[in-house]
């Protein structure tokens, strides 16, 4: 099945009204889509039994290696997972670590096509919607609950970083995404991708969705 989702943005100088079509979403990393260990990478590991492959929430379990955990608590750190084939990024879930009752309170999303070439996510914002700028999610407010964040601007990725994490007493995270094989999307990622990059041109502003 698949859902016809509309966007439509305008202002005295500029109207744009954009149409796509999703694919049901499902589990990026656990799911049939499933990312193996090896492409779930990151900036450092606290110690080898808490590198990055532990990041699955799937995998989460009371016990000492529940998280991904770097080296230093440091807004440079990140978690990667890179895809098999371009997605579709519609969500993205967290939870801190069971353990140690460490977490992280708010993250950035950086996405790449090519690992090289790396884009902070944002989203519109004012009554006209026609300005982007950068984001700083809702993490966790404890070390059990997920958190989900669903994403007002679906990502296409091949790769996707937590990056710029604030915590409590440590950098610790599980995580899931949902959304689908990119699929029809092309127009619509296009035309946000040229308003991003007039964004960037002519200046953009960030916010907290907190």
């Amino acid at each position: 099945m698949t859902k016809t989702c509309s966007w439509k943005l305008n202002n005295d100088d500029c109207f744009v009204s954009l149409e796509a079509e999703f694919l049901d979403k499902e589990a990026l990393i656990a799911g049939d889509a499933f990312v193996p260990d090896s492409r779930m990478t990151a900036s450092s590991a606290h110690c080898q039994y808490h590198g990055p492959e532990r990041a699955r929430i799937d995998f989460r379990k009371t016990g000492n290696y529940d998280t991904w955990c770097p080296s230093n608590n440091d807004p440079s750190e990140w978690i990667q997972v890179e895809f098999d084939d371009l997605m579709t990024v519609q969500t993205v879930t967290t939870t801190g670590s069971l353990t140690f009752t460490d977490w992280i309170p708010s993250y950035e999303i950086h996405t790449s096509l090519d690992g090289v070439t790396w884009t902070t996510y944002m989203e519109p914002f004012g009554t006209t919607k026609v300005n982007f700028c950068d984001v700083v999610l809702r993490g966790n407010d404890d070390p059990d609950t997920p958190v989900e964040n669903v994403l007002n601007t679906p990502i296409r990725a091949k790769y996707l970083r937590l990056a710029n994490m604030t915590w409590q007493k440590r950098i610790a995270v599980c995580l899931e995404l949902q959304g689908s094989h990119y699929s029809g999307m092309a127009i619509l990622c296009n035309a946000l991708e040229l308003i991003r990059l007039f964004n960037r041109m002519f200046g953009k502003r960030s916010h907290q969705r907190l």
